[in-house]
């Protein structure tokens, strides 16, 4: 569905327009890099290649039976960079958004116990590759300005 303000209405083509928009994401992309260079980035992989990405939330440090906020709840991080593959399969989405996608969607997403058999067990979601693409072009995680 494409009605966000960013998108081209059909034969309304405008140079000027265009290049704002151009800009936009240039300026977006430069500030990304610069966090990046600062280390505001949070960087997870996926070992299974399956497409899910792999959300944490919660962990049982040393299975001390209490389960305290980690992962997506506690960084710092202004990015977070997800591995598909180590030959260059990645994304990138402000962890801002991401938390938006999570919770508008935390009551339909599958949620997974991760590394229960460790003595560093988590909790958290599991989201499908529709879920990873919503997350990045839906416009209901835009930011609201």
């Amino acid at each position: 569905m494409k009605n966000s303000k960013w998108d081209i209405k059909e034969n309304t083509f405008n140079f000027a327009e265009d290049l704002k928009y151009g800009q936009m994401g240039e300026k977006r992309i430069r500030n990304m890099l610069e966090n990046l260079v600062e280390g505001s980035f949070e960087v997870k992989s996926d070992r299974y290649r399956n497409g899910n990405m792999a959300i944490e939330m919660r962990q049982n440090p040393r299975r001390c039976g209490k389960w305290v906020p980690s992962g997506l709840q506690v960084t710092k991080a202004q990015w977070w960079v997800y591995i598909f593959s180590m030959d260059g399969g990645f994304v990138i989405v402000a962890v801002d958004r991401l938390k938006r996608f999570i919770e508008a969607n935390k009551d339909t997403l599958e949620t997974r116990d991760f590394a229960r058999r460790s003595d560093n067990p988590a909790w958290g979601y599991l989201l499908k590759p529709a879920d990873v693409c919503a997350l990045l072009y839906d416009q209901s995680y835009d930011e609201v300005a």
